[in-house]
C-alpha cells in the first residue's frame, strides 16, 4: 500500500514486479507523484526486514538534497513502523544516520575524499561553486578572444565578422558558452567536438554524416509545414474571393511544393 494525497492505495502490478525483483538490474520509469519513493521504500524496508539485508549495506542515490531528505525519513518512518513487531528493526534505525542515502554527487565526493590517495587529487579538495565558476569561464573567454583577435587568424576573423555584432562580440560568446553547456552533458564532451568538426571536413561525404542527416530531416520538416500553411492561406482567399491575393501566392507556393518534395535536393546545394 502506498499513500498519494492523503488517499491509500494499493501496489499496481508494475510496482509489485518492482518491489518483488531480485537478482537483476531493474530500471523504473515513471511520472512524477507516480509512487517510485514509495516503492523504493518498500523494496528496501523489505529487503531490510525480511532478507536480512543491512541498511548501512546500501547505496542509495537521488539527485537532489531534497529528494535524499525525503526518501531518508520516508525509510525511517517505515523501518519505524515495523519495529513494532520486528525488534531487529531497531538495530536498523540505529545504523540509519551512517547509511549511504545521499545525492550522487556527495557519494561520489565521498568516494573521491576517502580513496584520495589513488588519485591526483588533494584530500582538502573543494567543489566549485555556480559563482565561482562563471567568473572563471568569463575571464577565459576573455582571453581566448584577445588571444585570437591578436593572432589575426583569417578563419577567425571571418567568423567574427559574420556572427558578431556590430557593436561588441556579446552574440559570440554566447554561441560559445551554449555549445560549451551542450557539449558538457556529453560523455567525452571535448572528443566528440573534434569528432563534429572532423566531419566538416569531409567535403561532399558531409552530407551522409549524422548531423547534416538531423538537420535534413529538420528542413524538410520546416518546409512541408510551410508548404501546407501556404496552401491553407490560398484557399481562405480563394473562399473569400480574393483571388488577385491568392494568386501572388501561387509563386511561392510552387516554390515550397518543389522544394519540399520527396526526393528534393534544392536545400542541401
Amino acid at each position: 500500500m502506498w499513500e498519494q494525497k492523503g488517499m491509500i492505495m494499493g501496489w499496481t502490478k508494475q510496482q509489485q514486479r518492482a518491489i518483488d525483483e531480485r537478482g537483476k538490474s531493474l530500471l523504473v520509469s515513471a511520472a512524477a507523484g507516480s509512487g517510485k519513493t514509495a516503492v523504493m521504500v518498500e523494496r528496501i524496508t523489505r529487503m531490510i526486514t525480511e532478507e536480512n539485508y543491512s541498511i548501512d549495506e546500501m547505496l542509495i542515490v537521488t539527485f537532489t538534497n531534497a529528494a535524499a531528505s525525503e526518501m531518508r525519513e520516508k525509510i525511517r518512518r517505515a523501518m519505524k513502523g515495523k519495529a513494532r513487531e520486528n525488534p531487529g528493526m531497531r538495530r536498523q534505525l540505529d545504523l540509519l544516520p551512517r547509511a549511504n542515502i545521499s545525492t550522487f554527487h556527495a557519494f561520489a565526493m565521498e568516494v573521491i575524499r576517502r580513496f584520495f590517495y589513488l588519485t591526483d587529487l588533494e584530500p582538502s579538495f573543494r567543489i566549485l561553486d555556480e559563482d565561482r565558476s562563471t567568473i572563471l569561464r568569463e575571464e577565459a573567454l576573455d582571453e581566448l578572444l584577445d588571444a585570437c583577435y591578436e593572432e589575426g587568424d583569417p578563419d577567425f576573423l571571418r567568423f567574427m565578422d559574420r556572427y558578431s555584432g556590430e557593436k561588441d562580440d556579446d552574440s559570440v560568446r554566447s554561441i560559445l558558452k551554449d555549445v560549451y553547456s551542450q557539449i558538457q552533458a556529453l560523455p567525452d564532451p571535448f572528443g566528440t567536438l573534434e569528432e563534429k568538426i572532423g566531419e566538416l571536413s569531409l567535403g561532399e561525404g558531409y552530407r551522409n554524416t549524422e548531423a547534416m542527416l538531423l538537420l535534413r530531416e529538420g528542413v524538410e520538416a520546416e518546409l512541408r509545414r510551410a508548404r501546407d500553411l501556404t496552401r491553407k492561406a490560398r484557399e481562405i482567399l480563394l473562399e473569400e474571393g480574393l483571388n488577385g491575393l491568392a494568386g501572388k501566392l501561387d509563386g511561392p507556393l510552387a516554390a515550397l511544393e518543389n522544394s519540399a518534395g520527396e526526393k528534393s535536393d534544392h536545400w542541401a546545394d
